[in-house]
């Protein structure tokens, strides 16, 4: 599932017009997109009397690990970076858990003695996180500017060699939103989409694993009682 943020179109457009601005967008052909749902809709209504919607819609498109293999083959090391940082981040944050459920203990007087070490996990990790965050931040605004400006310069050498008649029909807001907007859309999907997939796998396992540890019963219950939550969201 790709999500496009601010999509705008004219208020006045048809729902044509909607799909050919997905179409455009992702830079996908019509057979390749199966489907696609609006999850915002505003107006902008700053250039008065035209009036615009914009939208935020994820869309759901055929082959889309190959649809994002094309352009992320050219960021691996970015990738790889990301996906470092969130499985660091998500190893931190199963840990203090973990160091929660002891100071609890400890707290309770269930297990007094552990205190110490407990603590000085505590503040070391405090402070990790804080050096981890500061890292991640700024690797984050790196990466995503330079990916964010080597796709631009892209589409606008493209844009600078395509023909103009072709693209008299189009006004040049559209243009400028193609190369902002939309250019913002798929260098987001494509140095986000992978790193999510492998931390939130981390953090599912790591989280199962701790469950399974400490209560085995408990993590069949979590497992059995997953499809029902879905099964049950789907027809609410």
């Amino acid at each position: 599932m790709i999500r496009i943020n601010q999509m705008k179109l004219n208020i006045e457009h048809t729902p044509a017009d909607f799909e050919r601005k997905i179409l455009k967008t992702l830079r996908i052909k019509k057979e390749e997109l199966q489907g696609f749902q609006i999850r915002r809709q505003s107006i902008d209504a700053r250039k008065k009397p035209e009036l615009y919607y914009v939208y935020s819609v994820d869309v759901q498109v055929k082959d889309e690990a190959k649809w994002m293999l094309k352009y992320a083959k050219h960021y691996w090391g970015a990738i790889l970076l990301y996906c470092v940082l969130g499985v660091l981040a998500t190893v931190m944050g199963l840990a203090g858990s973990v160091m929660s459920k002891y100071l609890i203990d400890i707290v309770t007087g269930y297990d007094t003695k552990a205190i110490g070490w407990v603590v000085s996990l505590m503040i070391a990790m405090g402070m990790g996180n804080i050096v981890l965050n500061a890292i991640t931040s700024r690797a984050t605004v790196l990466i995503s500017t330079k990916v964010y400006n080597e796709i631009q310069a892209e589409i606008y050498d493209r844009v600078m060699e395509a023909d103009w008649e072709s693209l008299y029909e189009y006004r040049s807001g559209d243009l400028i939103n193609r190369l902002t907007g939309d250019v913002k859309t798929v260098s987001d999907s494509v140095i986000s989409w992978f790193p999510s997939l492998i931390t939130k796998g981390a953090q599912f396992l790591g989280a199962l694993v701790i469950i399974l540890y400490y209560d085995p019963t408990m993590a069949v219950i979590a497992l059995l009682s997953a499809p029902v939550s879905v099964l049950m969201s789907r027809v609410i």
